[in-house]
């Protein structure tokens, strides 16, 4: 599994480094990546969680605290909107992990398969809610050889 999720991001890579929203070569090099849960979100979908957002009924978890729906810049387009809603259903798939230790384990990254308006260097002129979005949500789990240390 790890050779295809690697092979998608190596695929994926040069579309998506206007804003790199997938990993870089180093996340999980020390790790084993698993697919922690698939995501298909239509226009309704998106636009619900934008409208949640919007009306604070929703915390974003990945940008609480650090600006609204409406200050944070490129996240007032399409594509900004979506890749909020991506984020955040992933984030869901994290377990319990220290930064600070310099690992990556537990942590969760989206990978974005399509559409392919959405993975373009203009994806901010090109994508739209319409088109929806579907991927995978990658978390880094301990090598399959390494034991937890407690």
């Amino acid at each position: 599994m790890r050779t295809l999720i690697g092979a998608c991001l190596a695929a994926l890579a040069t579309a998506a480094a206007a804003h790199d929203p997938l990993p870089d070569a180093q996340w999980c090099s020390t790790g084993h990546v698993v697919e922690a849960g698939a995501f298909a979100f239509d226009a309704a979908a998106i636009g619900a969680y934008v409208d949640c957002l919007d009306h604070g009924g929703c915390i974003d978890p990945v940008l609480a605290g650090v600006c609204s729906l409406r200050s944070c810049g490129n996240f007032d387009d399409d594509y900004g909107k979506t890749t909020r809603l991506v984020h955040s259903y992933c984030h869901e798939a994290e377990q319990p992990h220290d930064l600070t230790a310099g690992s990556d384990y537990g942590t969760v990254r989206p990978i974005v398969y399509g559409p392919l308006q959405f993975l373009r260097r203009s994806h901010h002129d090109d994508y739209r809610t319409a088109q929806g979005v579907h991927g995978v949500c990658a978390r880094c789990d301990l090598a399959q050889n390494e034991a937890p240390s407690n």
